[in-house]
């Protein structure tokens, strides 16, 4: 069974995180609080009742992310469901059955992180790796939830888009 979770923040009196955490029938996309929105069917849908839901229920809550995002190769290898070393081989280039590179690390340091929804793409179009659609389904939806995100925070500190800078010259 697969899951996605939200981070929440409350901004008063102090900054306490919450992990709020949906799971996701691997065979059929079934949220946890489906019984609470029947009418989903996606999970980028789900994901995002769930945060107006919890964002409502929790006063002076704020939205920080979604995951499955962001990852590391062992997270990949847990959610696929392949070993860490086969991951690491195919993530350095040594398994020469794909000619297609692995996708870049968003985040380099000593543990790189990776954008789950794109690697779980890539090992479903270059590999005979096929991850779950529930795994593409959720990668794909914390991936477009954050993004927004993100781009909302910046909208809000007066930072423009990058097609926007484009569009006026800048």
């Amino acid at each position: 069974q697969h899951s996605f979770s939200m981070n929440i923040v409350s901004r008063r009196p102090r900054r306490c995180c919450c992990l709020v955490r949906y799971p996701v029938a691997s065979s059929k996309l079934s949220i946890g609080l489906s019984s609470h929105f029947p009418d989903l069917t996606s999970a980028e849908a789900a994901l995002r009742s769930a945060v107006a839901a919890v964002e409502a229920a929790i006063p002076n809550a704020e939205f920080v992310e979604a995951t499955p995002d962001l990852v590391d190769l062992a997270d990949v290898a847990d959610l696929i469901g392949c070993s860490r070393q086969n991951v690491r081989k195919y993530a350095v280039g040594e398994i020469r059955s794909t000619t297609h590179p692995f996708p870049a690390p968003v985040h380099c340091s000593h543990q790189s992180l990776y954008r789950l929804a794109e690697v779980v793409r890539w090992f479903g179009n270059y590999t005979v790796i096929k991850p779950a659609p529930s795994i593409h389904q959720i990668a794909f939806a914390t991936s477009t939830v954050n993004f927004e995100h993100q781009a909302e925070r910046l909208r809000k500190i007066g930072a423009r888009p990058h097609h926007e800078r484009l569009a006026l010259g800048g």
